[in-house]
């Protein structure tokens, strides 16, 4: 585990430009993750998950977790670069810079989420979708069924980890075309206001995990409740 948290992109905010316009300026299917306390459990107990966060091109540290895991394994954690705020910055800067050639694609959570999700995240911009249920060859399918040939994609992935992580690793395989993949979480869900933020005072003091399970307290119970001390003591045993 160490070194899956070693790939890490650790970067401050105001480097966020610089980065976004070095992701556009790769060549071919370029993807992007975040690794949180989730993640790092789901990777550390599961091969499949393990090297599909490992193919990701760019990995950003994402919530109080993975900073107490890059202290732990002597690192400089630097900004909490979480998906949910630089998702729609990174899609605003690739649609400010690509201009009219960039194609944008949800794929993930139901309706009606989805396209309440899209049209907010993309600005009201026409993107191609599919909910985050299908069998990964499926999304690919879609994909070469509506990419244009003169067009540059932007791809969300919506579905949760690690299948999100999986369907990123298999288009990074499977096309040669300039697209970027984002792995998003819960982000159309949250732009579709089916989940609500936690408060700002929560989220400077990193504490958006508490209000998140406390809306959720069932689908969450596993991954807080028993996820985050059976991860700080994996970290623990992992820094020795």
């Amino acid at each position: 585990m160490r070194s899956l948290v070693l790939k890490c992109r650790l970067a401050d905010a105001a480097e966020l430009n610089a980065i976004f316009q070095a992701l556009l300026e790769l060549e071919g299917p370029v993807s992007v993750g975040f690794l949180n306390q989730h993640g790092y459990n789901l990777a550390r107990r599961d091969p499949v998950a393990y090297e599909a966060f490992d193919s990701l091109d760019v990995m950003f540290r994402d919530g109080i977790g993975m900073a107490v895991a890059c202290k732990a394994f002597g690192l400089d954690a630097k900004d909490n670069l979480n998906g949910t705020d630089l998702i729609p910055a990174l899609v605003e800067y690739a649609s400010s810079s690509l201009g009219p050639r960039v194609q944008f694609f949800a794929y993930g959570t139901a309706e009606p989420w989805l396209k309440r999700g899209g049209d907010a995240l993309f600005n009201g911009r026409d993107f191609h979708s599919l909910d985050g249920f299908r069998e990964p060859a499926e999304y690919l399918q879609h994909f070469r069924a509506h990419m244009s040939a003169q067009g540059q994609a932007v791809i969300v992935l919506g579905m949760g980890m690690p299948k999100q992580e999986v369907v990123a690793s298999l288009f990074r395989t499977a096309i040669q075309t300039d697209v970027l993949l984002i792995c998003g979480g819960a982000i159309l869900d949250f732009k579709a206001r089916r989940f609500t933020r936690a408060p700002r005072f929560l989220r400077l003091i990193r504490a958006e995990w508490l209000y998140r399970l406390l809306l959720e307290p069932r689908r969450l119970f596993n991954r807080y409740v028993i996820g985050i001390p059976a991860f700080l003591l994996a970290v623990a045993k992992d820094r020795r």
